[in-house]
């Protein structure tokens, strides 16, 4: 049997995820929606969610897809045309 070798250190992610986005809402400029909220403290992102009602789930509303820097976007429509839209940050 041989000795043990010498001792070492790793230091794990930070697995606690940011408080919640506060402030969001929807913005209308020349017509046309934008989706805006304040910034988190240490989110290193954002992905925002669209609700389509007809599956029940949600799909990735952000255009250039999730996650995203930006607090401030134009959503991409991925469910089908309504009259009101519900969307997650």
């Amino acid at each position: 049997m041989s000795a043990y070798s010498a001792a070492t250190t790793f230091t794990t992610p930070d697995l606690t995820p940011p408080a919640a986005v506060t402030g969001l809402r929807a913005e209308y400029r020349s017509g046309v929606p934008h989706l805006v909220w304040s910034p988190v403290t240490g989110a290193a992102s954002y992905q925002v969610l669209q609700y389509d009602p007809a599956t029940g789930g949600y799909a990735d509303a952000l255009p250039e897809g999730s996650p995203s820097t930006r607090t401030d976007m134009v959503p991409r429509q991925s469910a089908a045309v309504a009259d009101s839209y519900r969307y997650a940050a």
